[in-house]
């Protein structure tokens, strides 16, 4: 897998994959993975893009792992004094070194991206069109998180008085499946939660309160 530095940190590496398209083509298309897994989620998807797409001009194709993640160096943040124990990068960390990745590799294609996201691949494309308006032509969402809200807000309760499994669940889901798997969701995907990336997620809500923006400025 190839990898490169950064220009602001020349220490560590990201590992990416940069797939030729079309030499006319102006069209970037990035993939953002979620926190648990690496770019090479992505190489199914690739493979049948790759194969059915009917596109005249073949848009460039870009995987990356970020930092702390598959093939890339720990978060050089990570040794920062202003950073807390297991949350190397915040989410505008995060976009801001997208954007000088994609600026180092393709500096003729960085104009005009297409974002494909899965988990918090989502609130990156998010932000990075937020902070960057103009460049984002499109965004497909996949199995999102939602960064405006917890999931203790969206999974009923198993404690709520007028919690009703039967309701709630598919048939024949027990009381005690139901209560591991929302204690999961409500800790291990709560905002506070660290991962072994060490995404900061603790502000995300409040650069995203509306789940409905940011409105794509290039169309």
């Amino acid at each position: 897998m190839p990898a490169v530095t950064l220009p602001s940190k020349p220490d560590a590496v990201l590992a990416y994959e940069l797939i030729p398209g079309d030499a006319a083509s102006s069209l970037l298309v990035v993939f953002l993975n979620g926190p648990g897994f690496p770019q090479s989620v992505w190489k199914p998807t690739i493979e049948l893009f790759q194969q059915q797409s009917t596109v005249s001009k073949r848009p460039w194709l870009l995987t990356y792992d970020r930092y702390g993640q598959g093939g890339s160096s720990r978060d050089p943040r990570e040794n920062w004094p202003s950073k807390d124990p297991g949350y190397a990068h915040t989410l505008d960390d995060v976009t801001g070194d997208l954007h000088e990745l994609i600026q180092t590799l393709s500096p003729d294609r960085h104009s005009r991206i297409v974002f494909v996201n899965n988990s918090i691949g989502a609130q990156v494309a998010r932000r990075y069109a937020d902070r960057y308006p103009t460049i984002v032509e499109g965004i497909l969402f996949l199995d999102s998180n939602p960064g405006n809200t917890n999931y203790e807000t969206i999974w009923p309760n198993p404690k709520d008085p007028s919690f009703n499994l039967e309701q709630m669940t598919p048939p024949g889901t027990t009381l005690e499946v139901y209560q591991a798997a929302y204690t999961k969701m409500c800790t291990s995907f709560s905002g506070h939660a660290k991962n072994a990336e060490g995404f900061d997620r603790r502000d995300i809500k409040d650069m995203l309160p509306d789940p409905s923006s940011p409105k794509l400025k290039r169309v």
